[in-house]
């Protein structure tokens, strides 16, 4: 019966986090640059949010105690940002009990766009999202979200009669050396001085607050250190976590629990061989429930699903 009651608890126990990892997500969030003229553009940031819900808009009272919705832009190669974010629907204000000053909010939807203009080509930006959302019962830790947005200008095309070098009359006949001289005149006149840029636009380029970092999972999506495992052996793989295994016994929460554990099953009864029989039926048992439980979440919510649930922030807090 404890067996059962065991394998019970720990079934609930995976679900019960699932679902906390699904719940702390109500705000998904879609990107997109579109061009509005040869080197005009506009980022477009949508944010769908759940039934019940509501995110905390630009606009919000910073002091007051939610985390308001923060736009930055690590990294800008071959653009500058042109005024604010603007929204395509005005925020609901509030005053909230539980935070004791008036709020602004949007639910349901709302999509923010930034304009922008290319100083090359080829342009890439980085954007990246922390917002905080609550409904009626509670609230989320800060959620981040990020996108890499790249897109192509028409340079050549916003070129003037009177930048264009004087050589170009004299190599008409070959255009590719006109065009890669226009595109060299381009990037020399669109060098932006200091105090051209727009000072609204270096309120959407500060960082985003550390804080949101600490309840975010661990991921090594953008990390430029992590390894590609994708033409490893799978043998390489697993003496390799096998060895992390073994390392992680002498460790100091569970070195101890080995004479614990051996103590207790032999101990428990005077025969020694159903002792040990007891004690390998314990250790596979935590094997192939452990092993099947993985298999089944990420089969169901993706490889990256178990990292999220062991270094989400809440998830530890409850266990």
């Amino acid at each position: 019966m404890r067996k059962y009651t065991f394998t019970l608890l720990l079934l609930l126990s995976m679900v019960c986090n699932m679902a906390v990892a699904q719940i702390m997500n109500p705000v998904k969030w879609q990107a997109k640059v579109e061009m509005t003229g040869d080197v005009q553009g506009q980022v477009v940031l949508t944010a769908a949010i759940s039934s019940g819900w509501h995110m905390y808009a630009l606009d919000c009272n910073p002091d007051a105690g939610p985390q308001i919705l923060e736009i930055s832009y690590p990294k800008l190669e071959g653009v500058t940002l042109e005024g604010k974010p603007t929204p395509n629907k005005p925020s609901h204000k509030q005053f909230d009990e539980m935070f004791g000053a008036e709020l602004s909010w949007w639910t349901q939807s709302v999509t923010i766009t930034q304009k922008f203009k290319a100083t090359k080509p080829e342009f890439n930006i980085d954007v990246m999202i922390v917002c905080g959302a609550c409904n009626d019962e509670n609230c989320i830790p800060p959620s981040r979200s990020t996108f890499n947005l790249s897109g192509t200008a028409k340079i050549a095309a916003a070129v003037s009669s009177k930048d264009e070098p004087k050589e170009k009359a004299e190599v008409k006949e070959e255009p590719k050396l006109v065009e890669t001289a226009e595109v060299e005149v381009t990037e020399a006149a669109e060098l932006v001085p200091a105090d051209s840029v727009a000072a609204d636009s270096l309120v959407s380029t500060t960082p985003a607050s550390a804080g949101a970092d600490l309840w975010a999972p661990v991921s090594f999506e953008d990390s430029e250190s992590a390894e590609d495992f994708s033409s490893t052996s799978l043998w390489y793989i697993f003496f390799t976590c096998f060895l992390g295994g073994l390392v992680a016994l002498f460790t100091p929460c569970v070195w101890p629990m080995i004479p614990m554990t051996v103590s207790f099953f032999l101990k428990k009864g005077k025969d020694r061989a159903k002792s040990i029989a007891d004690a390998c039926t314990y250790g596979l048992s935590i094997i192939i429930i452990y092993v099947a439980l993985g298999l089944l979440i990420t089969g169901i919510f993706g490889a990256s699903s178990l990292n999220a649930l062991s270094t989400s922030a809440v998830c530890n807090i409850i266990f």
